[in-house]
Formats: structure tokens, C-alpha cells, sequence
């Protein structure tokens, strides 16, 4: 069992710019985030997979390895469409990760 992070607005200074961004684009396109005062969720699963990813481009980590984290991606996204629909940020982080992870390997090759 995953336990859920929650970016309360005293926590996002702390967290990545593209995390950040992505809370305030989801904050407001969504106003029901702003008028509950709800904070957003990610699961420590798709926050371990960013931070992992990321790691894996500063590093030059092989592309192989990129592409074993675009499968770990594209499980969890399966998950979350099965399991856990309310989980939006979390789907839209994983569509960034994948599009960020596609986009260092273009330009690798």
C-alpha cells in the first residue's frame, strides 16, 4: 500500500518547478482545487518515478534504463485509470514525465 503526498502550499516551495507548475495549471482549470482548500495528491510512487527519472537525465543514465522508467510510467498510469480516476495530477504528472523522458531521448539519438 502507497501512501498519498499531499503539496500543501507551505510544502511547494520545496518541490520541483514542473511539479509547481503543474499544481497551479491543475489549480486553475480546476477551481473546485482553490474553493475546497484541498491540497493537491501525488502518490509516493509517482513522486519516486519523477525523482528518478529526473536523476536518470542529469546522470546521462543509459537509454535502456529510460525506457524500463517509460514502462514503470505507463503502469502506473494503467493503475490510475482502473483505480483511482480522482487521482488527475498524478495521471498529468506521469504524461509530462513521459513527454520530458521521449523528449531527452530525441534529442540523445
Amino acid at each position: 500500500m502507497l501512501m498519498d503526498v499531499f503539496a500543501f502550499p507551505e510544502f511547494i516551495q520545496f518541490l520541483d518547478d514542473d511539479i509547481v507548475s503543474l499544481i497551479g495549471i491543475t489549480a486553475l482549470v480546476n477551481p473546485s482545487y482553490r474553493e475546497d482548500r484541498l491540497p493537491a495528491i501525488l502518490s509516493q510512487q509517482s513522486l519516486s518515478l519523477y525523482l528518478i527519472a529526473q536523476c536518470q537525465m542529469k546522470l546521462c543514465h543509459s537509454l535502456k534504463a529510460l525506457a524500463k522508467t517509460i514502462d514503470d510510467i505507463i503502469e502506473v498510469e494503467r493503475f490510475i485509470k482502473l483505480n483511482t480516476p480522482w487521482l488527475t495530477l498524478v495521471y498529468l504528472l506521469m504524461k509530462l514525465l513521459k513527454r520530458k523522458i521521449r523528449i531527452y531521448i530525441r534529442q540523445r539519438t
